[in-house]
């Protein structure tokens, strides 16, 4: 079986963790997302298997001069079929875990770090980049060599996304046929993804939205698209769950995830 990168992995995340903009918000939101404890868990089902992760606000930083919160997402644990597991315990030989340095002011990648976390707490680097603004690129974080040039203004790291979209979610209102466009950078490629809702209902006095994702970025370089629930919990609009399908040749891949705030802080 063909070994399969964080790129992959990514992918898999894209469903909860993606961006719908990134704008400026002046409004106030009941969630607070830079601040330092706020936590939330996906879980992800594939077949015979299934991972888990966090990703956590774990503390104010500084980066070349600006401040900045990191945001820390992990891989925690698979579990499965065993023969299942062994092949695809090559995902994570390259990458568990990914920081996002954002700056809470604007909700942009400043610094984007992804790298695998050994049991003895050493890191394997797999990439480790700067978000140039000024020059419109993306450079490495170490050597200052461009990785990407000519990207948009406002690209991001799909991690540092999902912030953004809590605050949009709270923030503007949701209905039927809203599209949202994104440029989302995604291991040295900048990606354009296009996402809409398409539509709405009531459960138990709650409004759940359905929002569709005609096209991701390629997984296993083969098409893939998804759709995504928002749903109000706890006085919050939140994503909840969501399917990412990959279209192969033989038959369809549906990947599912569910996502859970743990903590508010």
């Amino acid at each position: 079986m063909k070994s399969i990168s964080y790129k992959t992995i990514t992918g898999f995340l894209v469903i909860i963790f993606t961006l719908l903009t990134s704008q400026q918000l002046s409004l106030s939101v009941p969630l607070d997302v830079y601040k330092v404890g706020v936590k939330f868990y996906v879980s992800i089902k594939l077949w015979g298997f299934s991972t888990n992760g966090t990703m956590e606000v774990l503390r104010h930083d500084n980066v070349r001069g600006e401040n900045v919160v990191l945001i820390k997402s992990q891989i925690k644990e698979i579990r499965g079929l065993i023969g299942f597991l062994v092949k695809f315990l090559r995902v994570y030989k390259e990458a568990n875990s990914f920081d996002s340095y954002i700056d809470p002011k604007t909700g942009l990648s400043v610094r984007y770090e992804v790298y695998k976390l050994k049991k003895d707490g050493t890191k394997k680097p797999n990439e480790h980049i700067f978000f140039d603004r000024k020059l419109r690129r993306i450079v490495s974080y170490e050597s200052n060599s461009t990785t990407l040039s000519n990207v948009s203004p406002d690209i991001q790291d799909t991690f540092a996304g999902f912030l953004d979209l809590i605050c949009i979610f709270n923030a503007e209102n949701i209905f039927i046929g809203k599209l949202y466009s994104l440029n989302l950078y995604l291991y040295k490629e900048e990606h354009k993804v296009n996402i809409r809702v398409v539509s709405q209902k009531i459960v138990d006095g709650h409004k759940i939205y359905t929002l569709k994702i005609e096209r991701l970025p390629d997984v296993f370089k083969y098409p893939a698209s998804g759709t995504f629930e928002v749903a109000e919990n706890g006085g919050l609009m939140l994503p909840t769950k969501g399917t990412c399908t990959i279209d192969l040749p033989i038959k369809d891949i549906n990947v599912n995830c569910e996502l859970t705030l743990l903590n508010k802080n």
